[in-house]
């Protein structure tokens, strides 16, 4: 060989062999077992913490309210393993309305006997499948009744001062008196 070949395999040789040595130290750095290092305390609060107001409750049920979940409740336990669980979710809306369900008040407008199928948002629009057609915010049912308000789990009628809510799934709407209890 002559020499400016040998010199130039060499320059070669050596550039590589710097690589492989840098490679090398890299993972070994990376792999290595390091000796374990105790992190250090968290600074002391410089403010002490205030104990627990007395605002929280525990929420309580009336008796009604108590016997109505034992018999939700039993009706779940009286279910056999495997069973559907959709098929469940409308008899477990069903006793959760009887719970909240009050009694409609005598100058109340009866209900119309429709059920909310289902719930469907596009963009910010609500849209509900209520007593067979398609409806939204604004638009009149069975002639009398406007709705006023659609979200997840519920469609809101309104008919002289008094507001219908009816919940997926459940026959009886929650009758209101238009103002009272949560906004629609």
């Amino acid at each position: 060989m002559t020499d400016a070949r040998r010199k130039r395999v060499l320059m070669v040789l050596a550039a590589a062999s710097v690589v492989l040595i840098w490679r090398i130290v890299a993972v070994v750095n990376k792999y290595a077992p390091v000796e374990a290092t105790a992190a250090s305390a968290p600074p002391a609060p410089t403010q002490p913490i205030a104990p627990p107001s007395d605002t929280a409750r525990i929420p309580t049920m009336s008796p009604e309210e108590t016997r109505a979940v034992t018999i939700a409740l039993a009706s779940v336990m009286e279910q056999p393993w495997g069973r559907d669980p959709f098929s469940m979710q409308a008899a477990g809306k069903k006793a959760d309305s009887a719970i909240r369900t009050k009694a409609p008040p005598s100058s109340a407008a009866p209900a119309p006997a429709f059920v909310l199928r289902a719930v469907s948002r596009r963009d910010r629009r609500w849209c509900a499948i209520f007593a067979g057609k398609i409806v939204g915010v604004g638009d009149t049912v069975a002639d009398e009744f406007q709705v006023i308000g659609i979200d997840q789990h519920s469609l809101t009628l309104l008919r002289g001062g008094w507001s219908y809510r009816y919940e997926i799934g459940v026959e009886t709407p929650v009758i209101e008196q238009f103002g009272e209890g949560r906004a629609p």
